[in-house]
């Protein structure tokens, strides 16, 4: 018995497939070699976020989004470069979190918003730290913050 269970193990082992990492960093494209969050969107791409913007590979080559959200005066808004936090939603909307705010972002037409413009009544804190935003099966979006908790 002992040998059976020793040769089904060796066969297992044996039998595991290697894994192959490669390294990416600004030099490839990355617009900063710290990053802090993955997600995918429906379409495949890889997004990371960064300390210096929001970074989409191809599976090739890396273009980088920077957060400027237009404001109705026509006046242009910086916002945190610094993303932490990513989340690609049901709808395909993509949920960005800096050290300062949350945003949404639209890949398809490299538009900014903040959740307000879309969602009205919807509030976090200012200034909050955003660390992880997922959804439930309920498609309600889940908001953790450093500092000021948790938002749904």
């Amino acid at each position: 018995m002992f040998f059976f269970v020793t040769l089904s193990f060796f066969s297992v082992c044996v039998n595991a497939q290697a894994m192959h990492f490669k390294t990416y960093t600004s030099h490839d494209g990355l617009s900063q070699n710290s990053i802090y969050c993955i997600t995918q969107s429906n379409e495949g791409f890889m997004w990371f976020g960064s300390q210096a913007g929001l970074n989409r590979f191809d599976g090739k080559n890396f273009a980088t989004f920077m957060p400027v959200i237009k404001q109705k005066s026509g006046v242009n808004t910086d916002y945190s470069k610094m993303i932490t936090a990513l989340y690609c939603d049901k709808a395909n909307r993509m949920w960005v979190g800096t050290t300062n705010e949350l945003m949404l972002y639209n890949p398809s037409k490299n538009i900014w918003n903040v959740p307000e413009e879309i969602y009205p009544g919807f509030k976090i804190l200012p200034l909050a730290w955003v660390t992880k935003i997922t959804e439930d099966q309920n498609g309600r979006i889940w908001i953790s913050t450093q500092k000021e908790g948790l938002f749904c």
